[in-house]
């Protein structure tokens, strides 16, 4: 199996599906939250929601987006990879 279409498949399309399930799940609970009479479990809950919303986020931008764009851009658009770009970044070479 091609290791970019794992990666993709994997962190891209996997990871990338569990944190939609994410942010429509911490969503709703802080909507379902704010009709909750405010109490210092209400608050804390909603902490929890904020919060993890921010760790979804993240991992998204650093764990799964790389991938997706790896992919996209080296099969579809055929553009040197991420890793390549970063690699000739640090050197200073040019493609």
């Amino acid at each position: 199996m091609n290791c970019e279409l794992f990666n993709f498949v994997i962190w891209g399309v996997l990871v990338g599906s569990l944190c939609v399930f994410g942010y429509v799940g911490n969503f709703l609970s802080i909507v379902a939250l704010q009709r909750d009479v405010r109490s210092a479990t209400t608050t804390m809950l909603q902490s929890l929601a904020v919060s993890d919303l921010v760790l979804l986020i993240s991992v998204t931008v650093t764990d799964a987006a790389p991938y997706v764009y790896d992919y996209i851009f080296t099969t579809v658009v055929r553009l040197p990879s991420l890793s390549q770009r970063m690699a000739a970044a640090q050197t200073g070479r040019t493609f």
